[in-house]
Formats: C-alpha cells, sequence, structure tokens
C-alpha cells in the first residue's frame, strides 16, 4: 500500500511539473495559443535590452491594425478561392484573378515585415545585428532545416553552419 501511495504522489509531481514546464514554454512547433511565440524567442536570441523591447513593440502596436486588416483579407482571399475551386465547373480565369489577389495580399504582408524589419535593425548593436542575419539565413533554408549553433542540433546531415560572413 505505501509503495503504491508513494508511486501515486511521485506520478502526481511529475505530472504537475511537466505541466509547468510546459506552460513556461509556451506553444510549441505548430500550436499557437497564449504565450511567448517566434517573436519572444528571436528577441530572447538577440538579447534585446528592455529598451530595444520596448520601441520593437511600438513598431508592432504601430502596425497592428494594419496586420489585422491584411490578415482578415488574407483569410477572405482563401475563403474565396477555395469556393471557386469546389465549384462543380471551376472557371480557369476567376481562380487565375483570386491568386493574383493573393500573392498581391502576400506582397503586402512582406511590406509590413521588412518595415518592422528595419525598425528593429535602427536600435540594434553590430553584434545583435551579426545574430539576426545568422537567424534571417536560417529562415532562408526552410521549415526543418535549421543550422546547429543557435542552441539546437541540426536537422540535416552535412558540416555545421556558421552564419554568414
Amino acid at each position: 500500500m505505501k509503495v503504491e501511495q508513494s508511486m501515486a504522489v511521485g506520478i502526481g509531481a511529475l505530472t504537475v511539473a511537466a505541466a509547468v514546464a510546459a506552460a513556461q514554454l509556451g506553444p510549441g512547433p505548430g500550436r499557437r495559443g497564449p504565450g511567448p511565440g517566434p517573436m519572444a524567442a528571436e528577441m530572447r536570441y538577440l538579447q534585446l535590452s528592455d529598451e530595444q523591447q520596448t520601441e520593437f513593440e511600438r513598431v508592432l502596436e504601430a502596425q497592428r491594425p494594419q496586420r489585422e486588416a491584411l490578415h482578415e483579407r488574407m483569410r477572405a482571399n482563401r475563403d474565396e478561392l477555395r469556393e471557386a475551386l469546389d465549384s462543380p465547373t471551376p472557371d480557369a480565369q476567376i481562380v487565375g484573378e483570386i491568386v493574383i489577389e493573393g500573392e498581391k495580399l502576400r506582397k503586402e504582408g512582406r511590406a509590413l515585415r521588412e518595415d518592422a524589419s528595419q525598425a528593429l535593425d535602427g536600435v540594434l548593436t553590430p553584434e545583435q545585428k551579426r545574430r539576426r542575419e545568422v537567424l534571417e539565413a536560417a529562415r532562408a533554408l526552410g521549415p526543418g532545416r535549421r543550422p546547429a549553433g543557435l542552441g539546437m542540433p541540426p536537422l540535416v546531415e552535412g558540416p555545421a553552419w556558421e552564419g554568414p560572413r
């Protein structure tokens, strides 16, 4: 009986510890929810000061209405495309026009991200800019192909990537 109680208490303690650890980490890969996301991880990696973080958050907050409106237009575009493709006889011209509009919206999104990126570059130290270049180069590799040296093992075989020169 005592062994069973000890095991139950131990399992309960491990469960609570795991839940607390998971809550502190925030959402994992492929999950969304409250807590720190990729932007918070990037800010930690760049080691931004409180002032730098505040400035970047100010830029993002100023962009929020534009981003939210753009996301809504992108969602509507995807819904429209899905509806056009699901029709019994999809009209190629209509589908093409919707796809072209979707590409215009993605370009708007890239422009907003570039504006925010330039604002961040304006407050970074040379070392932080170098770290940011490493992150950008890692992103360019695509999902699932992160390089070694960012605090995690590489997911691809080959020599360790050392960042931009």
